[in-house]
């Protein structure tokens, strides 16, 4: 007999955390890490950077991570003069996910998927390198699991394809002897 077993007692959940970013700092002072020169979400011609670090309990705790996205939030001047390259803005990130590039910052949301295996630890450092005049105003990480709800144990049993091949072929062959007796007997 097949049996199989749902995802019992799993619950998804999906966690947000938010570092607003301020002239001095970042609202959480703890999430704050470093910045290069000036005001801390102002960014300004040559270059500019900006670290932080995001930091998160799974409650409930995680049983397994499913995704996980980051979205910055920036504000521009929107005056870029394409004839000049000194009033493009542009910004690259390098998370604890490796290094990725965001291009040329206008204002709204750009986003980045990360690999849920990185943020197993609580917290997912971050730091965003631009070139430009441009305003930093949030970055929003959200992380999608699975949580034991009940407090009992998550079950993914699922029937291997040769088992179910095997029960197919199974199945076929009696119906076949049966067919095959029952036209012998005539």
């Amino acid at each position: 007999i097949l049996c199989t077993i749902g995802t019992a007692g799993a619950a998804q959940f999906t966690l947000t955390d938010t570092t607003f970013f301020t002239e001095d700092g970042t609202i959480a002072p703890a999430d704050y890490l470093s910045h290069m020169q000036g005001t801390v979400n102002q960014y300004n011609l040559p270059a500019d950077d900006i670290s932080w670090v995001h930091r998160f309990d799974f409650a409930p705790p995680f049983e397994s991570l499913i995704s996980a996205r980051i979205e910055l939030f920036f504000q521009d001047d929107e005056e870029d003069d394409q004839q000049d390259f000194l009033s493009l803005e542009y910004a690259g990130m390098v998370g604890d996910d490796g290094l990725w590039d965001l291009g040329e910052i206008n204002t709204g949301s750009y986003s980045h998927d990360i690999e849920p295996s990185f943020l197993m630890d609580g917290s997912f450092k971050t730091s965003l390198v631009g070139l430009g005049d441009f305003i930093l105003d949030q970055s929003v990480l959200t992380i999608s699991y699975f949580s034991e709800a009940d407090g009992g144990p998550v079950h993914e049993a699922v029937p291997e394809a040769p088992t179910v091949v095997l029960l197919g072929i199974g199945l076929l062959g009696m119906g076949f002897y049966g067919y095959r007796e029952k036209h012998r007997r005539r």
